[in-house]
């Protein structure tokens, strides 16, 4: 297992070993598997801050989906990016 630094290195081992056995996974898919799994859950932002500045993960890809608007508001993009673990 990889030695993680800095704050949160909890947090990375889990994420880290959500990815290992999970393959690319996005962001909001490891969001609630983590709070799923977890008691004490992790925030998107906490989230993204951890994938974006540790070396041990890379970013593979984006999926990009229009949502409909629902008549009040008007339709949107939503780009989540896919993560994975760096070999």
């Amino acid at each position: 297992m990889i030695e993680f630094r800095g704050r949160c290195k909890s947090k990375k081992k889990r994420i880290y070993s959500m990815l290992a056995n999970n393959g690319e996974m996005n962001t909001s898919q490891i969001l609630q598997d983590y709070n799923s799994r977890y008691k004490r859950g992790c925030t998107m932002n906490e989230l993204a801050s951890i994938l974006g500045r540790t070396k041990h993960f890379i970013q593979v890809g984006f999926i990009e989906e229009y949502v409909r608007g629902d008549g009040v508001r008007l339709p949107a993009r939503v780009r989540l990016a896919i993560w994975s673990v760096k070999q």
